[in-house]
């Protein structure tokens, strides 16, 4: 019988994070340990929920956008296009008005409309109505 050795998500990563991803390859050693060399390669491919994310103070104006089955949008007075994400606050989902939005960019996650980086919105504040 083959003897397992448990350690905990903390250790995986700090492993992890010691191998580059030709070392986590190079060190499996049977097919079986695929999902090894994997988790070695990765912390974040192993535990997404932990990347850490940005948070970000934008203002800009809300569009709505025609893409697939719709998403909403804040464009930046740069020119930047953030996807709104699923759940915002209907207040500030009002295609026109100018705002100050508060929140966190997703970059472990994708959408069906790919417009821009994925925004979660934290706080918002209405600038202006159109």
């Amino acid at each position: 019988m083959e003897e397992k050795l448990l350690i905990t998500p903390v250790q995986t990563r700090l492993i992890a994070s010691l191998l580059t991803p030709v070392d986590a390859i190079n060190r499996v050693s049977t097919p079986n340990s695929c999902t090894d060399a994997i988790n070695r390669v990765s912390p974040n491919f192993l535990f997404p929920h932990s990347a850490p994310f940005m948070s970000i103070t934008l203002t800009g104006k809300i569009e709505r956008r025609d893409i697939g089955t719709g998403a909403w949008a804040l464009v930046t007075e740069e020119g930047v296009t953030y996807e709104i994400l699923k759940g915002a606050d209907k207040d500030l989902l009002k295609a026109g008005q100018k705002a100050k939005v508060k929140g966190q960019v997703r970059e472990d996650i994708m959408t069906t409309a790919m417009i821009g980086p994925a925004l979660e919105v934290k706080s918002f504040e209405v600038i202006s109505s159109d």
